[in-house]
C-alpha cells in the first residue's frame, strides 16, 4: 500500500506543480515570487473553506447537488473562461 501511494503521489497529483509552473511562466521574471505566493495563498484559503461549504451543501441539499456544484460547475466555468481568454 505504501508503494502504491508513492506511485500515485508522484504521478496522479502533478497538477499542483503544473499550476505553479503555469503561473510562473505567465508573469514577468521580477514577479515570479509574488505570483507564486498569491497562487499558494488562494489554494490555502480554498483548502480551508471548501470542506465547510461542501458539508453545508451536502447536509442541506444532498450529495447529488453537491457533486454538481463542486465538480461540474467549476469545470464549466474554467472551460468558458479558457475559451474567452483564447479569443
Amino acid at each position: 500500500m505504501i508503494v502504491l501511494s508513492g506511485i500515485f503521489g508522484f504521478t496522479a497529483f502533478a497538477f499542483w506543480n503544473l499550476a505553479i509552473s503555469a503561473v510562473q511562466d505567465c508573469v514577468d521574471d521580477t514577479r515570479v515570487g509574488s505570483a507564486t505566493g498569491i497562487t499558494q495563498g488562494i489554494a490555502t484559503i480554498s483548502g480551508s473553506v471548501a470542506p465547510t461549504v461542501s458539508g453545508f451543501v451536502i447536509t442541506n441539499y444532498g450529495f447529488d447537488l453537491a457533486l454538481v456544484l463542486s465538480v461540474a460547475l467549476p469545470q464549466l466555468i474554467y472551460v468558458f473562461l479558457a475559451l474567452k481568454a483564447t479569443r
